[in-house]
């Protein structure tokens, strides 16, 4: 125990101190640091009739009857060495500690809470505060002043004090008072403060309930308490059994007004009597089991549709929101999941919701009933939701035996088991018809530009037939020298276009030359990524900037938006970290998508985001490296993307002027090859 800071002037001798502090110990019932009035004259008493000295401020009613002998060799007296009894011998007449006595006279002090004013001695000098206690400091100043009034040597002094601390020692070993009553204290204390607090909930709105289980608990401690209590105590001191006794009954009237409360669900009404049943009689709870019993029967509930239908379904209030929606699917003939139900005060969403939660405790309410769409993933069976995922390899056929095994022996329900993986199947089957919408509309246009071209031959071979007619009006000789020279002037212009073709196609492998090597090295690299690449990178509890610049580049070039975080000055910054760990880890085809991305459309407003970036040295590949290998593939890839945006932008024009000569080329070509045709028939009508 931790003393209070004591002053070197009123230690007392330094041969008995030790002793003092033990014999302090024992007088400090409640374990404060603080020893109670009447245990402190108790103590002066014993202590002046052993080692003698004068009276004292302690008063004169309180002194021992005759000197008291230890066994020290200095006493004569008979009985056992080193037991109490010699007290009794010597002629002792003091009070003990624990309500005891080993003289007749004086009249024991009760221990108590309160202080002993059984005498008219002054207490007035021995501590300022009475509801305290004498202090460490006051206790060892007044044996200080009473050793140094005694005869005794102090060598005498210390041997008798502790043969009186090891006889209360001893006294104490053998009953175990002491720590009953300190425990006794604490738990008296502990008590009143809850009765204190459920007193203040009971007031307050919807307080009642738990005002009764706080209670509750605090009996069930202080019975324990109780327990002790009479096994250590005398009648007088059993306080606390009688606090508990009065709270007992406080808190059956407690819960016979929570009982009476006409808004408590069956349920609520069930584990209210349940917890009432020690406290009240059979009587007093049979007219709240009968109004139970009416909350539970049955009742028939209508509930009508939009189509105009009614259906009534049986139910009680204690049922669900879910089994009522599986009663009313199965009376229309459909799966659960497509009817909503709603009454008058909203609807019933929370399936499970007890109805008497809901406010359905009678056949007076009247429910609708709405058929929601059809979902082809919930109207499959289990079998058919594996072969699903079978097809879009979402789980091996050996994992989907397992599940349905598991569900057969009623190991693993179908509701769980959908939940688990049923978004990630959608998700897949929606990217699968996506793809597939994307490929017939690329079809559809590939046709539609077959056609288009199909139109434009048709027309470039009229055009150059109606040419070829026209010049034979002017005569035999003269249509066929214009037809020859018409044919060597389409021949020299189809060979410009061949020039410029050439000419464009070499400055555009110019440009392409130098960013091609790079490209192919950054796609390279992204599939050298393995999994056990993306597990260490999201195993960065804490990664460095260089990850988090390379995941905000790739998040800037996916379009992926960020989320707001407040960073170190409180304001709120882009954090887009978040949700790249969140792709990576939840689709696996981000690698391959990334390896697929569509170069040839950044937008210059992606451009510019990464402009910083790029330009800042923040994106260095070696950098990356030595925090994770997928990182610095992915910085590759981002600085490709960059790069190569450029040369397209040098690229894109020449581009566009190679297809428009390459059309043109088409075009004279399909006029000479219709020319030499038109020619080849001439020839051979001719006779």
């Amino acid at each position: 125990m931790q003393r209070p800071r004591r002053g070197s002037g009123l230690a007392p001798s330094a041969v008995c101190e030790q002793v003092l502090k033990e014999l302090f110990d024992l007088y400090d019932l409640r374990g404060t640091g603080n020893v109670q009035l009447d245990e402190f004259v108790n103590t002066q008493s014993l202590v002046r009739a052993l080692i003698g000295g004068g009276r004292g401020r302690c008063g004169g009613g309180f002194s021992a009857g005759g000197q008291v002998h230890p066994p020290d060799g200095t006493s004569d007296a008979p009985g056992r060495r080193g037991s109490a009894a010699r007290l009794v011998a010597a002629g002792a007449r003091v009070a003990l500690p624990f309500g005891m006595e080993l003289g007749a006279q004086p009249p024991p002090l009760a221990r108590t809470p309160s202080f002993a004013r059984q005498a008219d001695g002054d207490y007035r000098n021995l501590c300022t505060d009475v509801r305290v206690g004498l202090t460490y400091d006051d206790f060892m100043r007044w044996q200080r002043s009473m050793s140094e009034s005694s005869k005794q040597s102090g060598i005498a002094q210390r041997q008798r004090l502790m043969w009186l601390v090891g006889e209360l020692r001893h006294m104490e070993d053998s009953t175990g008072r002491i720590g009953a009553w300190r425990r006794r204290e604490a738990a008296l204390k502990s008590f009143e403060k809850s009765v204190k607090s459920a007193s203040s909930m009971a007031s307050e709105h919807d307080g009642l309930s738990a005002s009764i289980s706080l209670l509750e608990t605090a009996l069930q401690d202080a019975h324990d308490a109780i327990a002790e209590e009479e096994a250590a105590m005398s009648p007088q001191e059993r306080h606390l059994a009688d606090a508990a006794k009065a709270a007992r009954l406080r808190l059956a009237e407690q819960h016979q007004i929570y009982l009476s409360d006409v808004d408590l669900s069956s349920t609520k009404l069930e584990r209210a009597i349940k917890a009432a049943s020690g406290l009240l009689s059979e009587a007093d709870l049979a007219p709240h089991l009968l109004r139970l019993a009416e909350m539970r029967t049955p009742f028939e509930l209508s509930v009508s549709s939009l189509a105009g239908g009614d259906v009534v379904v049986q139910v009680s209030a204690t049922e669900s929101v879910g089994q009522l929606r599986e009663k009313v699917a199965q009376m229309l003939g459909v799966r659960p999941y497509r009817v909503q139900l709603a009454h008058e005060g909203g609807a019933l969403k929370n399936d499970r919701e007890m109805l008497e939660d809901a406010g359905i405790l009678s056949g007076n309410i009247r429910l609708g009933a709405v058929l929601a769409a059809a979902d082809k993933f919930l109207d499959m069976s289990m079998e058919e939701l594996f072969d699903c995922a079978i097809e879009h390899k979402l789980f091996n056929p050996e994992y989907c035996k397992g599940q349905m095994e598991q569900i057969k022996k009623g190991e693993l329900s179908e509701e769980a088991c959908r939940e688990r993986f049923l978004p990630r199947l959608r998700r897949l089957v929606e990217e699968a018809e996506e793809r597939r919408r994307r490929q017939e509309a690329a079809d559809q246009a590939r046709r539609q530009r077959e056609e288009a071209v199909a139109r434009e031959r048709e027309r470039v071979k009229a055009e150059t037939c109606a040419e070829f007619a026209a010049l034979g009006a002017n005569g035999e000789s003269d249509a066929a020298e214009a037809r020859r020279e018409r044919l060597m002037a389409m021949s020299a212009a189809q060979d410009q276009k061949v020039a410029q073709m050439e000419e464009l196609r070499a400055e555009a492998m110019a440009e392409l030359d130098v960013i091609v090597p790079t490209l192919e090295e950054a796609t390279e690299g992204l599939r050298r990524i393995k999994l056990i690449d993306c597990q260490e990178l999201m195993a960065l509890m804490r990664p460095p900037q260089i990850v988090r610049t390379v995941a905000t580049a790739v998040c800037i070039l996916l379009q992926m938006r960020p989320v707001k975080t407040r960073g170190d000055e409180n304001q709120f910054i882009d954090d887009y970290y978040s949700p790249f760990k969140k792709i990576v880890t939840s689709d696996r085809t981000f690698v391959s998508k990334l390896a697929d991305f569509d170069k040839d459309n950044i937008s210059p407003a992606t451009v510019e985001k990464l402009r910083p970036l790029v330009e800042g040295g923040e994106l260095i590949p070696q950098n990356a490296k030595m925090a994770s290998v997928m990182a610095m593939h992915l910085c590759n890839w981002v600085l490709a993307m960059y790069n190569y945006h450029f040369v397209a932008a040098r690229v894109n024009p020449i581009r566009q002027s190679l297809i428009q000569l390459e059309s043109e080329y088409a075009e004279l070509k399909l006029r000479i090859e219709t020319w030499k045709g038109e020619s080849d028939k001439l020839d051979i009508e001719r006779p």
